[in-house]
């Protein structure tokens, strides 16, 4: 594959809003030279991971340089002061692995992540059961869930060019968004500052191979981080192909996987600096990604190719006026683009060659008030509009545009009543227009128009209750809604059919946990952390994907569903070189649909029973730095279908192992992993009536997963 071909046909947008791109960053120019107005405070940044909020209560202008670090993008409240079930994931030394998003976010609690087979290929991530439209995913505070593509795929992310991954859990906080039914994923980038440059290479099976090179600067007052990165794989990889005929093993044959290759090129350059009394940051983010699109594992077919794109560009700023007052504030535009061609119908219905475009211009600004009683508050203000376009080449018909205006407004307040207790209440509002033009459905000849206004006010409430310095108990409760993307409204007339009868879905979520913390220091038990929460969701006209045919899925809203669930973690430090890692979810997602044949029946794509367990050893030795782990996965039976008739995506015990040597003078790390240690590729289906059949290991029906793959990386530290 080329990137010649990709890359002029990925950069044909929407004018309007690629001009509106540019305005936007020389508007906030001009906004961080207005920022200048207030000379007699010195400026502090708001990097919420290093900065002591309650320190403010007794701020002294001459010190205000201790709480001083560049921006790395727009934050919100650190996890350990919300009243969210949530955790914060150190990523800065990923890199130095060959690990993904989708891998880092699958170990988590309450966070289950489903991939179509093999390294690059779509995945996506599910919190506490909910479907991956419903989980809001940022960069550096921009939500990547716009402009039409209403799940984000975790293959396109790269995790060389992020610091931390923020994961909440059903309640988020008003700073970072205005809200979602199953959480957030946050993921912030690496911060522009010191000087600094890196090289990794790294290589492994089914020709995987990847490339990155780091670098930060200073020059004067301005920070600079260029990151660029190349990955790839052929994604050749044995699986079970049953033929289609799951009754009986006879042609069960082992078979390597075809057209599953893909080459992605990032790029992330940050440039962060002072104007003036604030602190501005730009940056950019480029990936470009060019992918054959295997077929079901019944049918291999070698033709169907995606290519896609995605620009994100933004100017970010933080003001620190008083000891009392901040405001944060972005703007940003950001292209996507996808290109499916699939001449010989191996996916989907009918041959395909279609472009999806999306464009999203948006912006938003946060005050901040730290009063020195009792009382705080967030208030967000934010505005976006996007424009979603599907062409198809090969009808007659012209492109068929989706407009989407949204205006959205917040209040977070923090009341402490007494010490040790913080009642965090909050109200959002969002406004959404919404204009498109559907282009025929596959067999269909009219077209459909749509035109909506959607309003909606969503309270919560949540408390955190200091109840000793290790015990924590929080609980929240809110109301969350989500309209129908224009990808669910549009499809991509092949695979995914639109549907254009959607009506919003609304989320009633409630949670409660204990959080303990313990830290000595010194001795044989160094440091643990525990969590035990449970979680309930009662949702309204549910918009879940649901087979409506052998290969393919249409979005549709249950009437109603009911998803209760409990949450364990445990986190524990031993000496100074062994570390244990676990966690368990258990989730029972119940459709309560009217429709007799569906009542009381499983939602599809929500496994039961989910576990995740990791042991580390970690030791120095002279001049070299050595770590060594072993962990597993347990995902339990989950259905594709509102019907339950099969057990179509298996459950599956997984393991795996690695080893991370660095030599100190050389500034040189050596890493060796193994997944699928034990070369899973097919797991037995306990069918009561047919027998114990076999079937291959995948995510999604018809997708299988990779047997054992080994991969090693090279970091060095110039």
């Amino acid at each position: 594959m080329n990137f010649h071909s990709l890359l002029p046909r990925c950069c044909e947008g929407d004018r309007f809003l690629q001009h509106l791109g540019f305005v936007i960053c020389a508007l906030l120019v001009v906004c961080g030279r207005i920022a200048v107005a207030d000379d007699t405070v010195e400026d502090v940044s708001l990097d919420d991971e290093s900065v002591d909020w309650a320190a403010f209560d007794d701020f002294d202008e001459g010190s205000a340089d201790e709480f001083e670090s560049d921006i790395h993008g727009l934050t919100a409240s650190p996890v350990d002061e919300t009243t969210a079930a949530a955790e914060s994931v150190d990523v800065s030394n990923e890199h130095k692995k060959y690990n993904s998003v989708s891998e880092v976010l699958g170990q988590r609690v309450g966070v289950q992540v489903r991939t179509m087979g093999g390294p690059g290929t779509y995945s996506v991530a599910s919190i506490r059961g909910a479907d991956a439209p419903q989980v809001a995913i940022y960069l550096d505070g921009i939500l990547l869930n716009s402009g039409g593509f209403s799940s984000v795929d975790l293959g396109d992310l790269s995790l060389d060019g992020l610091e931390r991954i923020d994961v909440y859990r059903g309640t988020t906080p008003v700073s970072l968004g205005l809200g979602s039914i199953g959480g957030a994923i946050s993921l912030q980038s690496r911060k522009a500052e010191g000087t600094s440059t890196e090289l990794v290479a790294g290589a492994g099976s089914w020709g995987a191979k990847k490339a990155t090179a780091f670098h930060r600067a200073t020059h004067g007052k301005v920070n600079l981080l260029l990151i660029l990165g190349v990955a790839g794989a052929k994604g050749d990889f044995e699986y079970l192909n049953t033929k289609g005929t799951w009754l009986t093993d006879d042609d069960d044959e082992v078979m390597r996987r075809e057209n599953n290759d893909y080459v992605g090129v990032s790029a992330l350059t940050k440039l962060s600096t002072k104007i003036g009394r604030s602190k501005v940051t730009f940056f950019n983010d480029l990936y470009v990604k060019d992918q054959g699109v295997a077929s079901g594992e019944t049918i291999p077919g070698a033709t169907a190719t995606l290519k896609s794109l995605r620009e994100l560009a933004a100017i970010q700023g933080e003001r620190f006026f008083n000891e009392n007052h901040a405001f944060l504030w972005s703007l940003s535009y950001m292209f996507q683009q996808s290109v499916f061609y699939d001449p010989d119908s191996t996916l989907g219905v009918g041959h395909q060659n279609q472009r999806l475009r999306a464009n999203t211009a948006s912006g938003f600004g946060v005050w901040r008030y730290l009063g020195k009683k009792s009382i705080q508050f967030d208030v967000r203000l934010e505005s976006k509009v996007g424009t979603f376009v599907a062409e198809d080449f090969l009808s007659s018909d012209g492109p068929q545009p989706g407009v989407r205006y949204q205006l959205g407004s917040g209040l977070e307040i923090r009341w402490s009543p007494v010490k040790g207790v913080h009642v965090v209440p909050s109200v959002r509002y969002l406004y959404e227009h919404t204009s498109s033009e559907l282009p025929p459905a596959m067999g269909q000849r009219d077209s459909q128009s749509i035109l909506r206004n959607d309003h909606y006010v969503l309270p919560s409430v949540g408390v955190r209750w200091q109840l000793s310095s290790r015990h924590t108990f929080l609980t929240n409760v809110g109301r969350y809604v989500r309209t129908p993307d224009l990808f669910e409204m549009f499809g991509d007339r092949g695979s995914t059919t639109g549907n254009s009868d959607l009506i919003a879905e609304k989320g009633f979520n409630a949670d409660a946990g204990m959080k303990y913390d313990f830290e000595r220091g010194t001795g044989f038990f160094k440091t643990a952390r525990a969590y035990m929460g449970v979680f309930g969701s009662w949702s309204d006209d549910l918009i879940a994907y649901v087979h409506n045919s052998q290969d393919t899925v249409r979005a549709a809203n249950i009437s109603s569903a009911r998803t209760l669930g409990l949450e364990l973690s445990l986190n524990v430090s031993l000496w100074s070189w062994l570390m244990l890692e676990g966690n368990y979810t258990y989730m029972e997602s119940i459709n309560r649909s009217r429709r007799p044949e569906y009542w009381e029946n499983r939602l599809p794509g929500r496994p039961a029973h989910e576990a995740y367990a990791k042991i580390s050893l970690r030791h120095q030795l002279s001049q070299w730095k050595g770590s060594l782990w072993a962990d597993g996965e347990i995902v339990g039976d989950n259905f594709t279908d509102e019907a339950n008739l099969h057990h179509d995506v298996l459950g599956r015990a997984l393991l795996g192992s690695g080893l991370q040597m660095e030599y100190l003078p050389a500034r040189l790390t050596l890493t060796f992993e193994i997944k699928n240690l034990l070369n899973t590729i097919q797991v037995e289906d306990e069918d009561k009536d047919n027998g114990v059949r076999m079937r291959s290991l995948r995510d999604y029906s018809s997708f299988p997963l990779p047997g054992r793959t080994i991969f090693a990386t090279l970091h060095w530290k110039v």
